[in-house]
């Protein structure tokens, strides 16, 4: 039985970031947004003809400097901050 994890930690600093506006239908461009977060995933062999792979996101993307003040420390439209996934797989 072979067994693998992984966990991958990451801080991403984006500059003029373009995220959708559901209210106007529109793009807009974002001052400063910083995504923080790490990603967790174990992989395994279940039987000698399957394999499995299991994972978690969390993300933290705020809006750090922005020309709408109000927008300053919000979190990006249709950013998940929890994500899992499980996906069964063939071992050749």
């Amino acid at each position: 039985m072979r067994i693998g994890l992984r966990r991958t930690p990451f801080d991403i600093e984006q500059k003029n970031l373009t995220v959708y506006t559901p209210s106007t239908y529109e793009k807009t461009q974002r001052g400063k947004v910083r995504t923080c977060g790490a990603e967790t995933e174990i992989q395994g062999d279940i039987t000698p003809a399957w394999g499995i792979s299991g994972n978690y996101t969390y993300l933290d993307k705020k809006v750090r400097e922005d020309s709408d003040a109000s927008a300053v420390g919000t979190t990006s439209w249709g950013t998940v901050s929890h994500c899992r996934r499980i996906t069964a797989f063939p071992v050749y």
